[in-house]
């Protein structure tokens, strides 16, 4: 693990962000950081997991191991009872806490949420002038301290597709320090303007929009172009879906919408979790953030499968969007509303129904017969971090160097 010197030592002041992923697999936390150390501060960032990068990262790196914590799976129910069943009871019995059911498993989930995570992040934590978080679940491990809520999801609205178990013990507790969260931090920033009214209904508080466009400027070369890697000629159509496979991501229409096509047309995933799905489909894995955009440059369009599964869904701007964007490749989209904003404006591509598999079909026959028609410099010009960092940039100097 890496030792970092105390603020009071540097000469400029020092901002810590958080990530519950390897850096390399958080696109965002990757540009924030960079744009920090351009500015002249002090850039630290503390992973969980632990990530080697092909090339140099612009900020200071500490891991917490090898094994990163998934929000959406840790803390897990039964595991955390095995490891804290037995000191949460004695905790409760020598505490005078009645020891029933109801009220020893969310004690078991907070001492293991704790345990696992927070307690993990505190021995590592840096001193700074200002942290940001990447997700609520990491604020205990800096309660009092100054720092940025960067709400990239509305997670009370990905709690209606937890498990039961999840919903009837661990929800309660994530409500409780999602609230605090957002009602201690010195600013919050989201991803989507249609985010911002669900965050103010529920906890009275608007966050400033920081859209999660491309840093070009950060690209590492790919050691392959995803086509080469496939072993495509240029005349084989390629439709690549970037990210990790969720349950808003319509991957069934999809896999049926290959067989409505010529055998020249092929469907790649790139991100963690998904498979084997099929003829003509290619699942080649998690590339690091900083790679994803040279990798898939090859690609003949980028397709979006969200649908609107709950409000975090219907309102998202995805990476892939951006991404595909900074690779010119034109956009099979959802009729998602903050999508379908940007991506009228700018030309981008072709709406489908990604629950449709003809629509899905459909689109790609007509971008097979013609792909030319679409403003993509305009929008890789415009919609790039190059551009969007300044809204952040503005929020960081108001909160470090205040006037008057």
């Amino acid at each position: 693990m890496a030792k970092v010197a105390s603020s009071k030592n540097l000469p400029n002041k020092t901002i810590v962000c958080l990530t519950p992923l390897p850096i390399l697999e958080d696109t965002r936390v990757i540009k924030i950081a960079a744009s920090f150390a351009r500015w002249g501060y002090n850039s630290i960032v503390v992973e969980d997991g632990m990530s080697k990068s092909a090339v140099p990262l612009p900020f200071e790196l500490i891991s917490l191991g090898k094994q990163a914590m998934q929000i959406q799976t840790v803390p897990n129910i039964r595991t955390l009872w095995r490891i804290q069943a037995i000191r949460t009871a004695a905790y409760m019995v020598i505490n005078g806490i009645p020891l029933l059911r109801t009220t020893l498993m969310p004690h078991i989930y907070r001492n293991g949420y704790m345990s696992q995570y927070g307690d993990r992040v505190k021995k590592a934590l840096p001193e700074a002038n200002l942290y940001l978080l990447r997700s609520y679940v990491q604020y205990p491990a800096i309660k009092g301290k100054p720092f940025i809520y960067d709400a990239s999801d509305f997670y009370s609205a990905l709690w209606n597709n937890a498990s039961n178990p999840e919903k009837k013990w661990a929800m309660p507790f994530h409500e409780k320090v999602e609230r605090e969260c957002t009602e201690k931090a010195l600013a919050i920033i989201t991803v989507s303007s249609g985010l911002i009214p669900l965050f103010s209904e529920k906890f009275g508080r608007s966050p400033e929009l920081v859209r999660n466009c491309y840093d070009k400027r950060l690209d590492a070369p790919a050691k392959q172009t995803l086509k080469a890697m496939l072993g495509l000629a240029d005349s084989e159509f390629l439709a690549v879906v970037v990210g990790t496979a969720k349950d808003g991501m319509a991957i069934p229409p999809a896999i049926e919408a290959l067989g409505r096509l010529s055998c020249h047309a092929h469907i790649a995933f790139v991100g963690k979790g998904h498979k084997d799905y099929g003829p003509r489909t290619h699942s080649v894995g998690a590339v690091p953030a900083n790679e994803v955009v040279p990798f898939i440059s090859d690609a003949d369009c980028v397709l979006i499968l969200y649908f609107d599964l709950n409000a975090n869904y219907r309102y998202c701007l995805p990476n892939s969007l951006f991404q595909g964007i900074a690779a010119k490749i034109p956009i099979l989209y959802p009729m998602l509303p903050e999508i379908v904003c940007l991506a009228s404006k700018y030309n981008l591509g072709l709406p489908i129904n990604p629950l449709d598999p003809a629509s899905i079909a459909s689109g790609i026959n007509k971008l097979m017969a013609n792909k030319s028609t679409f403003d993509l410099e305009k929008a890789a010009a415009e919609l790039s971090w190059e551009i969007e960092e300044q809204k952040l940039k503005q929020i960081v100097e108001q909160l470090l160097h205040p006037k008057g």
